[in-house]
């Protein structure tokens, strides 16, 4: 299971067993990266949770007027321990990021092509840096979000945190500032296909047109749609890639009715 096996490339076919073998070995190699930095963060977590609490610490100290002592408080048991496995795998998961994407890519790397392969390391590059950047920025304005938002409760209201309440924030935090600077490399190639789309949804309707529209005997119509089809003759060869008998047409596709 934990043999090393050499990527398929893009000429090379596999069966669903393949594939399904495949994905496991990814999600495999996946989780083990998040295991270890998962360790890693359990064996460091009272530095990690200082780290996470300097924000609120600082406030308190700094605003004494909003009745704050900087402490996280459970309120069960089981709690303590809950949140510790929780800020372990939420770490594990940041440090394990790179190995993540890493193993991602090579799983759908058979199924791109040359020019997709160009740009995928450098997506995958972009795609961890933003996250990671958003996620600094997010615990660098951790505490002014803790202000404003204590500024709220009225005066005279104590603050008394649960350390499970406290963790939700800043992982939302996270989360939030680190999927927004992650929408510039979603929303690059989505622009560049939406700028295809309609001659690509076009074209479809062409060669669909052309094989199951009703005989007309009519030559100018024929004529018509044969004009029509050619204004796509450059987006159709692009729907060769996942449909074998497209070809690419140096004119309209001929209908049924044209071949007899």
């Amino acid at each position: 299971m934990f043999a090393w096996r050499k990527t398929p490339t893009a000429t090379e076919e596999m069966s669903i067993i393949g594939h399904l073998t495949e994905l496991r070995q990814r999600i495999v190699r996946s989780m083990l990266a998040v295991a270890l930095g998962a360790s890693f963060i359990l064996i460091f977590y009272d530095q990690f949770l200082s780290l996470l609490t300097r924000p609120y610490v600082n406030l308190c100290a700094r605003r004494p007027d909003f009745n704050c002592a900087g402490e996280l408080y459970a309120l069960g048991p089981i709690e303590g321990l809950s949140q510790r496995m929780r800020i372990s795998g939420y770490g594990g998961l940041i440090i394990a990021l790179p190995v993540v994407m890493w193993q991602i890519w090579r799983f759908v790397v058979p199924a791109l092509s040359s020019r997709e392969k160009k740009y995928s390391i450098p997506f995958i590059l972009s795609s961890v840096i933003l996250f990671l950047f958003g996620g600094a920025l997010a615990y660098w304005t951790l505490d002014k979000a803790l202000e404003f938002l204590i500024s709220w409760s009225g005066e005279g209201v104590e603050q008394t945190y649960q350390i499970s309440r406290y963790i939700s924030l800043v992982a939302l935090m996270v989360l939030a500032f680190g999927v927004g600077f992650l929408l510039p490399v979603m929303i690059v190639p989505t622009a560049r296909q939406r700028h295809h789309a309609s001659g690509t949804d076009q074209a479809v309707a062409c060669v669909l047109h052309g094989h199951l529209r009703p005989c007309s005997s009519h030559h100018s119509e024929r004529r018509s749609d044969q004009h029509a089809c050619a204004r796509h003759s450059d987006v159709v060869p692009l729907l060769g890639r996942r449909s074998h008998w497209i070809r690419r047409p140096t004119e309209a596709p001929k209908s049924r009715c044209d071949r007899r």
